[in-house]
């Protein structure tokens, strides 16, 4: 048995206050029980002046289910003005309380101290064997497979959760994160007589991936070690996405009219994009990550006097977030990934290359060469055919800070990707 708490405030002030008392010795049995023999019960007071106190007087009561009320148990003396004592004989767990009168120096009884409330409680040791998935019977959740968060757990002295506040045997229970910092409490759903197994639900929808031990703490405060059979794993099947995807775009010039005005068009149809996106960082949120693109514009235009031609190379780093769309659990439980809607911007460069104006007799102008501080923020949208093959739709805005202009582009692009 463990004593949990005690303690009253004494003398004048008579509040109520809470002290921890420790187990000595106490050893616990192949049960994970600690016998009442090898414990040591002890109470603690406060008193602000014990230096004009001969001895303390403790008066016991234990709470009764059946009539609701109070009987007195136990009536201790201290040999000293010490403010703790030692309960001979070991109270059977229970409800309790306790009230203490003090001795004055010449041996009177001064008035008691206000009724403090405590318990007892057997020393269960809670034991996890396993904890388990239900629909894979591992103890390793993928976010791709099921979303109903049920987990069963096994082990010993497991027990209900406290449903009377005069209830002495009683658990709680919570996931706690092996990185720190994490901490959820689980949905009881069932739990057995024998206190060996619980199943439990967690809410998917506000956990993050990770590493878990559940513990279980009984009444009496004791917990399950954190050790491997503990451990449940929240992960994804892929925890890293790399993504590559090329085709056709065809870019719009919106503003700025330089480009039209010696190429009579704000539209190149002679266009192409590559992409690659690499996600490192998976999230219930979302997953996170970066991307590089790349565009290649063939640029040519004619006029009555001239014409005109020149290579736009255009590269972008971008931040990239994607939220991934999937079908509802199939009969084996796999949630089919068919879509992922993506964000991105960042900055990058537009490479005005070899441009050159051609006149009449093979008269050919300098080649201007002109690398430019780029801008891009865009959008795309991602659905998958297979597990590995996409096609997706990438719209980019991207704004080119050149000496004496500013240029805005829409590219609107179609490619066809695969994720490895």
């Amino acid at each position: 048995m463990l004593l949990l708490l005690c303690g009253a405030a004494f003398a004048k002030e008579k509040k109520s206050d809470v002290i921890v008392s420790v187990i000595e010795d106490a050893v616990e049995d192949e049960n994970g029980i600690i016998p009442a023999e090898e414990t040591w019960q002890f109470l603690e007071w406060i008193d602000d002046y014990p230096q004009y106190v001969l001895r303390y007087e403790v008066v016991i009561e234990q709470f009764d289910k059946k009539t609701k009320s109070y009987k007195e148990a136990l009536t201790l003396e201290t040999e000293s003005n010490e403010t703790r004592i030692r309960i001979v004989p070991n109270l059977k767990p229970g409800n309790y309380r306790f009230k203490v009168c003090a001795y004055n120096l010449i041996g009177l009884k001064e008035e008691y101290s206000e009724w403090c409330d405590f318990s007892i409680y057997i020393a269960y040791k809670p034991r996890v064997s396993s904890v388990s998935v239900n629909v894979n019977h591992s103890n390793t959740f993928y976010f791709e497979e099921l979303n109903d968060g049920i987990f069963t757990v096994k082990g010993n002295n497991l027990f209900e959760l406290q449903s009377d506040p005069d209830e002495i045997t009683f658990s709680s229970y919570a996931l706690v994160s092996q990185s720190g910092g994490r901490r959820y409490v689980p949905e009881i759903v069932s739990h057995d007589d024998n206190n060996k197994e619980i199943v439990f639900r967690i809410d998917l929808d506000l956990v993050e991936v990770g590493k878990y031990n559940l513990i279980s703490t009984a009444s009496c405060g004791l917990q399950n070690d954190a050790d491997s059979d503990s451990l449940l794993v929240l992960r994804y099947k892929k925890p890293i996405d790399f993504d590559v995807s090329g085709g056709y775009t065809f870019p719009i010039v919106m503003f700025d009219d330089t480009i039209e005005t010696y190429f009579n068009s704000k539209m190149f149809p002679l266009s192409v994009m590559g992409k690659m996106t690499f996600i490192p960082l998976k999230k219930r949120i979302g997953y996170f990550g970066i991307g590089l693109e790349a565009y290649y514009t063939r640029m040519s235009g004619e006029e009555r006097t001239y014409s005109i031609d020149g290579n736009l190379v255009s590269g972008y780093l971008n931040f990239v977030y994607q939220f991934p769309i999937r079908l509802k659990p199939n009969e084996k439980g796999v949630r089919k990934h068919i879509m992922t809607l993506e964000i991105h911007g960042g900055a990058g460069v537009e490479y005005f290359m070899n441009y050159m104006f051609h006149f009449s007799h093979d008269i050919d102008s300098e080649p201007l060469n002109s690398m430019n501080l780029s801008f891009d923020a865009g959008g795309a949208v991602s659905v998958f055919l297979t597990n590995r093959l996409y096609i997706e739709a990438n719209v980019d805005f991207c704004i080119t800070l050149i000496s004496d202009m500013s240029m805005g582009v829409l590219r609107p692009s179609v490619l066809v990707g695969w994720q490895f």
